[in-house]
């Protein structure tokens, strides 16, 4: 495949020519400044100049009349100017009409054409003043038109320019009318004086006289370029108009066409393929670069069509199609003159493509867009002088003599030049002025544009990555085109703050990224590992070793292996509470990366925050931009800081050594969390923006540690077994030793907090620990002793005993003895705890447990409290009052009727049977038994009007009900269900209700809930186990073990269903005599 030096050789003066000259100006007509043969040697006649050629030549030769004005219509710059010259030098130079028309052109003519010209450039002069010299007519108009400031008719034209064929060129019209405008006369400008001459002049043409005159104008309506602004004279658009009525309009050069690469390939190569779309050697060329960008579609590195980029190869050779797309962009600027500009541009690549011997030119194919060398001065200012507002841009980003570019940085990371060349690629792109011309190519663009055959592009899409990240004015569009802008993009403004943060700033953040990164989120189960976190300690004198805590330490690495500061190993050896201290620290080699992709996260964040002051909107591109950079920051952070503290320090004492030692352990973090936080960093403390939902570094830690220091306590039993073997090794020890033994005692594991205190607790309920004054007991030091508790439960008058209910403790077997012989377990076993009657008042109890597991208590000593019943009242055959006094437990009666204490001086009451002699007013009982005597008890002896003694009688009212009072003895005591439940049931066969009453309602020994219940008006019996059912529910899920009551008061709506349940109960109405009312 043929290069591009083999297929095209330059011409001689591409290398000599001044971009100066290339600006030619039809005045150079009246001299003889251009040489007709090498003009057109270097000129492509294309379709409009031919058109041109033909329509003048035909008014020449009088073949046709009817055009004499031609109006060229094209932007500043596109032609016109040349075109204008082409014909004027058929003109003055008829030798040369034959080898440039043909010798078969069928409108030639061979005669004498006479020229005149007039630019608006000459701002002194007056158009047909000027042409009236140059015509050497000046006597005629002078004759004719007496004031020059006058515009002449069509008359005076038609004297002016009669005579052989005359060919007038005008040129530059606009910038010469409104430069004329200033010039007052009378009472109007002269402005308007040379409109209505040249609108004269138009007319005049068409006259028969004037048939072989031919006019050709440059644009009227084209803008003319004044202080680096675009101009429009509104005196040429309305001389416009008046040309158009009588004028053709031809345009020089079709930008849609051929023509534009037709003129570049003549002007700048004396050797090239004539016919390229269908020569061989074009064809491979094309072939190869269809096949370049196919493979770039196969690897979705570009979307360009590759049949496109061939044809268009063809059509373009030895141009890249790309350089017109590109051009086409910022030709209509106010700095680059179409065609003109083009042309300049265009002898800037060729110099350098074949500058040294064309050696660049034998490594290409074709002249790619990016071919222009911003190192040579002249080309520099070509390209900065069609945009001149990117000229720091390009200094920055594109290329500098005075500092490494962006693109020039890139290069030396890769070792290649394809930085800069995408870098010149995107400032083409980004050339244009104009509002609606797009700027900045896409990077499946930038892929194309870079695709040529055997060229290595391996690496491009990673530098085009850098370059968007790095450069200081690129943007990107919506559509991701990536353009140059002069003003700073937000990179440049990260830069600007990067410039003004220091790495000590950095490091502070770090530090509190570090107490955020490090602290538990979950708060459910805070700080189980560790409670305390210190991170990169500047004065480890000043850490406080807390024996309740476990600190984690966090320091500056120390080495590229991750080796712990031999200071922290010394600070640690010293301490006390060796195991109360975790260290993590890392390898110094991603330290610096890591304070430095915090410091460039601030800075993104303080570009956003200019942003938003700045009343940027959140939609706004470069503001996208900040936050992408910022996120993606954000999750280098997370990286680098993962990556840096990796190594974990934390005391053990193997079982082999004597001493303790720091054990080290690799962390293995969880994959980063996505930050669901919509709202981004505003109005978010800085660090925990960063940090996001990362925020798990003590689940880390926990994980690496579980099961070699760390333990989660799931079974209690297995803990207590080793607290028992490691801490708590003597049955008895003050908890706070223990605590310390844990802070001190390197081969203690790490747990919650609260697991010490937790099992303490468990241990104490169950009984297998016991507490006391600080000390802890286990072992047969925490078992406790067998006792029993003694409960009086009611007197039973009748057989002179009492009922007592027996609760043992810890076991559950009582012996027992009466009197003031010892117990032993030899002794008689109680045969009914809940119902244990006797007569003695004097007992001795032994609780023990049969199971062998709780020793054997102390003997339990209890002594009754004997009761006294006066109840029974009666009077003998003889007349005489008695009174029955009873005694539970059975005991010996005293008494005296004379007021004095019966403990002393009373008689003893045979069966407790006393005579009540006559006149005593009171009598004094006493009951006494092994010593032990009862209360005494005053009884009062009434009297009846008569004197005699009266002997109560108690009678019901059975048309009232009876409400039954208890109190002391008298209250009915329940101490199981199902002795409730027997009660209950006597209640309700005689429709008797409850009025008042207590409940206790036991889950166990030590948690029970007390139920009081007073209604007047009473509750159905059955009501009270409503209440135990919906304790039940409520409260004590796996069961109620017990149930007593205190019944205090009772109603019958009928009297003598009251005394059929003091039958049933075995009592009689004088046992509840005075618990009995019916007046309520």
């Amino acid at each position: 495949m043929k290069t591009l030096f083999e297929l095209c050789k330059p011409r001689d003066d591409v290398f000599t020519t001044r971009s100066s000259e290339d600006v030619q100006e039809i005045s150079d007509l009246l001299s003889d400044k251009i040489k007709p043969e090498k003009f057109f040697e270097q000129t492509y006649i294309t379709n409009g100049m031919r058109r041109l050629f033909d329509v003048a030549f035909k008014r020449f030769s009088g073949i046709d009349d009817e055009q004499g004005v031609i109006v060229l219509r094209q932007a500043m710059g596109g032609g016109k100017t040349h075109n204008m010259i082409a014909l004027g030098l058929l003109a003055k130079y008829p030798e040369i009409r034959k080898k440039i028309l043909g010798d078969d052109y069928p409108y030639m003519y061979t005669g004498r054409i006479r020229l005149a010209v007039f630019t608006g450039r000459w701002t002194n002069s007056i158009p047909w003043v000027e042409i009236a010299n140059q015509l050497g007519k000046q006597e005629v108009l002078n004759k004719s038109l007496q004031n020059h400031m006058f515009a002449p008719g069509d008359r005076e034209w038609t004297e002016l320019l009669a005579g052989d064929p005359l060919l007038i060129l005008l040129d530059e019209l606009p910038l010469y009318l409104e430069y004329v405008q200033s010039i007052p006369v009378g009472e109007s400008n002269f402005g308007k004086v040379v409109s209505i001459g040249l609108s004269n002049l138009f007319n005049a043409i068409q006259k028969k006289e004037l048939s072989n005159v031919m006019v050709v104008v440059a644009d009227l309506q084209a803008a003319y370029e004044q202080g680096g602004k675009l101009l429009q004279s509104a005196l040429a658009t309305e001389l416009d108009k008046e040309a158009t009525r009588v004028a053709s309009s031809i345009q020089p050069v079709d930008m849609v066409t051929n023509d534009v690469y037709c003129i570049l390939r003549k002007r700048f190569f004396k050797e090239y393929p004539q016919d390229p779309e269908n020569d061989p050697d074009v064809e491979e060329i094309a072939k190869a670069y269809k096949e370049v960008i196919e493979e770039g579609n196969r690897k979705g590195q570009t979307t360009v069509e590759p049949e496109r980029i061939y044809t268009e190869i063809k059509r373009t050779y030895p141009f890249h199609p790309a350089i017109m797309e590109l051009v086409s962009r910022f030709r209509e600027n106010v700095n680059f003159q179409q065609t003109r500009g083009l042309i300049r541009l265009m002898r800037h690549y060729i110099r350098y493509l074949y500058s040294e011997d064309g050696k660049l030119a034998k490594q290409k194919y074709l002249i790619e867009p990016y071919d222009f060398d911003l190192s040579d001065y002249n080309t520099r200012e070509e390209i900065i002088n069609i945009k001149q507002s990117l000229e720091n841009a390009i200094m920055h980003d594109v290329y500098s003599t005075a500092h490494i570019t962006t693109a020039k940085a890139i290069d030396q990371k890769y070792n290649t030049n394809l930085a800069s060349e995408v870098a010149k690629l995107i400032l083409l792109s980004s050339l244009s002025e104009i509002t609606k011309s797009p700027l900045g190519l896409t990077t499946s663009e930038l892929f194309a544009y870079m695709s040529s055959p055997n060229k290595d592009l391996s690496s491009l899409a990673n530098i085009i990555e850098e370059f968007k990240q790095n450069s200081l004015h690129t943007r990107i569009d919506a559509n991701d085109r990536i353009y140059i802008t002069p003003m700073e993009n937000v990179v440049a403004r990260m830069r600007k703050f990067k410039s003004m943060y220091t790495l000590d700033e950095a490091e502070a953040v770090l530090e509190r990224l570090l107490y955020e990164y490090f602290s538990p989120r979950n708060l459910n189960c805070y700080q189980k590992v560790y409670q305390k976190i210190v991170a990169l300690p500047n004065d480890i004198s000043k850490i406080n070793v807390d024996m309740n805590n476990v600190t984690l330490i966090i320091s500056k690495p120390y080495d590229s292996k991750g080796s712990l500061n031999p200071a922290l190993i010394g600070f640690w050896q010293n301490q006390t509470y060796k195991n109360r201290l975790l260290f993590l620290t890392g390898s110094t080699t991603m330290y610096n990366t890591l304070l430095e992709k915090i410091r460039e996260y601030m800075c993104w964040e303080n570009v956003l925050n200019e942003l938003r002051k700045e009343g940027v909107p959140e939609t706004d591109t470069e503001y996208q931009r900040a936050e992408n950079e910022q996120s993606k920051m954000k999750t280098a952070v997370l990286e680098v800081l993962r990556e840096t503290f990796n190594k974990i320090y934390y005391p053990q004492r193997p079982y082999t050594k004597q001493n303790a030692e720091l054990i080290s352990e690799d962390l293995k973090y969880l994959p980063a969390s996505e930050n669901s936080d919509s709202q981004g960093s505003k109005g978010i403390d800085r660090v925990r923006a960063l940090l996001g939902n990362n925020r798990d570094g003590e689940i880390v830690i926990q994980k690496v540690l579980l099961n070699k220091k760390y333990i989660e306590v799931n079974d209690i039993d297995e803990f207590r077994e080793k607290v028992e073997n490691l801490l708590f090794t003597r049955e008895s020890m003050s908890w706070s030793e223990i605590v310390e033994r844990a802070a001190r005692d390197a081969r203690w594991f790490w747990h919650p907090p609260e697991a010490l205190e937790n099992l303490k607790r468990e241990m104490l309920s169950k009984g297998l620990w016991k507490e006391s004054g600080g000390i802890v007991l286990r072992g047969e030091a925490a078992k406790d002793k067998t006792t029993v508790k003694v409960q009086f439960v009611s007197p039973d008058f009748d057989t002179g005993e009492v009922v007592l209910k027996l609760i043992p403790m810890f076991g559950d077997v009582v012996h027992y003895e009466e009197g003031d012989k010892e117990v032993s377990e030899n002794s008689p076993v109680v045969p009914n705890i809940n119902e244990f009657r006797t007569k003695a008042v004097k007992l001795s109890f032994l609780c023990i447990d049969s199971t062998g597991y709780h020793p054997k208590g102390d003997v339990v000593k209890y002594e009754c409290e004997i009761l006294l019943d006066d109840n029974i009242r009666f009077c003998d055959q003889e007349g005489r009052a008695h009174i029955k006094i009873r005694t539970a437990p059975q005991a010996t009666v005293k008494y005296t009727t004379d007021g004095s204490n019966p403990r002393y001086n009373g008689k003893v009451a045979e069966n407790g049977d006393i005579t009540i002699p006559d006149n005593t007013r009171v009598i004094n009982v006493v009951a006494e038994k092994d010593g032990v005597f009862s209360e005494i008890k005053n009884i009062p002896v009434r009297r009846d009007v008569t004197g005699n003694i009266v002997i109560k009688q108690i009678e019901l009212d059975y048309t009232k009900p009876v409400k039954l009072k208890l109190s002391g003895s008298k209250k009915i005591l329940i101490f199981s269900i199902e002795e409730l439940q027997r009660e209950i049931e006597l209640l309700k066969n005689y429709k008797g209700k409850f009025v008042a009453y207590s409940l206790d309602i036991y889950r166990d020994d030590d948690n029970y809930i007390v139920l009081t219940c007073k209604k007047p008006q009473g509750v159905e019996p059955s009501e009270i186990f409503t209440h135990i059912e919906k304790v039940k529910t409520d409260f004590y899920n796996d069961g109620i073990q017990n149930v007593r009551a205190v019944i205090t008061e009772l109603l019958f709506e009928d009297a003598k269903d009251f005394e059929e349940w003091i039958k049933q109960k075995g009592k009689t109405l004088h046992d509840f005599k005075e618990a009995i009312t019916q007046n309520e």
